[in-house]
């Protein structure tokens, strides 16, 4: 009976050259030994591929993520300093109002107001049609004859109050003032504003029109109401609206000084008869007459 011999592997080499070949043998053991050892190896190299492949994508999110934290450093450096130049100019607006005997205002808070309606069909309701009120010009004559040229007027205050909106935005007639009713609309809709919250200044199409002080842009873009119009945080919870431009040269979270142009004026939005400035001041959520500040009124006796 013939014994089971072991089985084995031979190996030949056989070089390019006339060198003599050499052999060898290998145990299947071995050769099982051999392959579990090369699977192994070979697990191991596709581990680490797909780790190495994690590894890149996670330093490549890191790198972003730190440009952005280095982005945010850097806003947080403009706001403190925005915050810290806004803080000097509500100590010098206080000084002042105390200098003038009026009662400060505290507590600023940024707040603008949605003044836009939803929909252009709620326009046609009531009567408006932008394309005819953008192509009306205002009598002129009219204007000059039935209101008062206001004119700038140089004074040391407005440098001394560079935040309080003193200065007047543009020069021109003054063809409508602050009241509570408003001749503006007359549409005779009940449900229509019954108040005209600023003044109305007519002038020559692409007139610069001025900050009145120094402050930061909240707003600055289109309503269909106003058209181009620009709204500019003074501090201490101070907005002034400039409405109906033809042109807007400053942009949103820009900071303006007083007497920058911000805007060119014009004759946009459907509430517009005729190439004027629009100009409001709002005070604690509230519109207040602008004669309160402009100082070319008080200097004009007006």
């Amino acid at each position: 009976m013939k014994k089971n011999r072991p089985k084995r592997i031979s190996v030949l080499f056989i070089p390019d050259d006339n060198a003599e070949p050499h052999s060898f043998r290998l145990s299947m053991r071995i050769v099982r030994v051999l392959m579990i050892v090369g699977i192994v190896l070979f697990m191991h190299m596709l581990a680490g591929i797909y780790a190495y492949w994690q590894w890149y994508h996670v330093h490549s999110d890191n790198r972003i993520l730190t440009a952005k934290n280095d982005d945010l450093r850097e806003d947080n450096k403009r706001v403190f300093y925005l915050q810290q130049r806004f803080e000097a100019i509500n100590k010098d607006y206080q000084k002042v109002l105390n200098l003038l005997g009026v009662d400060g205002v505290k507590n600023p808070a940024m707040m603008v107001r949605d003044r836009q309606y939803s929909s252009s069909s709620e326009l046609q309701n009531r009567g408006f049609d932008e394309d005819v009120y953008s192509g009306v010009q205002p009598d002129i004559e009219k204007i000059s004859s039935q209101s008062s040229f206001v004119s700038r007027k140089n004074s040391s205050l407005h440098d001394f109050t560079p935040s309080l909106p003193t200065m007047l935005p543009v020069e021109g007639y003054l063809s409508a003032d602050y009241s509570t009713t408003s001749w503006l609309l007359g549409s005779g809709d009940p449900g229509a504003d019954k108040w005209h919250p600023g003044i109305d200044i007519a002038g020559r199409r692409g007139t610069d029109i001025l900050a009145a002080g120094s402050g930061m842009v909240v707003f600055a873009g289109w309503t269909s109401r106003y058209g181009n119009i620009v709204i500019i945080n003074h501090g201490n919870n101070v907005f002034t609206y400039y409405a109906h431009n033809s042109k807007l040269l400053v942009e949103d979270k820009a900071y303006v000084r007083k007497g920058e142009p911000i805007a060119q004026l014009g004759n946009s939005g459907y509430t517009s008869k005729g190439p004027h400035l629009h100009f409001e001041v709002w005070r604690d959520g509230k519109p207040v007459n602008p004669r309160e500040y402009i100082l070319a009124f008080h200097s004009s006796g007006s």
